[in-house]
């Protein structure tokens, strides 16, 4: 069972969450690779302009990006920053 699975379960069984809407985010780009931003509003229920504090919360602190999709430069997607930069953030 992943992390995402068991927030899911806990929601369903006891009407709590566990997890932050900013480690939902990042255990689902870690178990999914790179979300387009309405993806991303829909793991947490945010709207558009919920979403938007969440994820530049992450990009500042050097935890994802947000970036222009390759094929369709209309939608954005979010996805890990460098490894380096995530790794430095949990080490200190």
């Amino acid at each position: 069972m992943q992390v995402i699975d068991i927030e899911r379960h806990l929601l369903g069984r006891a009407g709590l969450g566990a997890l932050r809407p900013e480690a939902k985010l990042l255990f689902l780009i870690n178990q999914r690779g790179s979300l387009s931003i309405k993806q991303a509003m829909g793991v947490n229920d945010l709207s558009d302009r919920g979403s938007s504090p969440l994820l530049n919360r992450l990009s500042s602190l050097c935890l994802s990006t947000i970036t222009a999709d390759a094929v369709d430069k209309r939608v954005r997607k979010t996805g890990f920053a460098d490894k380096a930069n995530i790794a430095e953030f949990i080490l200190g």
